[in-house]
């Protein structure tokens, strides 16, 4: 991500991330995907907008 010259991952790169290499490779945190998914894109969005505010 910082090779290719980005400050931050956005709230779609950070999903795909999230669901493609994290959650695969750490079986404990598959209760992610038993979560609501409206929820977690929300939580996702809400993150990145504090994020890019604050910073």
């Amino acid at each position: 991500m910082y090779d290719k010259g980005e400050k931050f991952m956005t709230g779609k790169g950070f999903s795909v991330w999230l669901n493609n290499e994290y959650i695969p490779n750490n079986p404990d945190k598959a209760w992610i995907k038993e979560a609501y998914s409206k929820a977690v894109k929300r939580s996702i969005e809400d993150g990145c907008t504090a994020f890019t505010r604050f910073f």
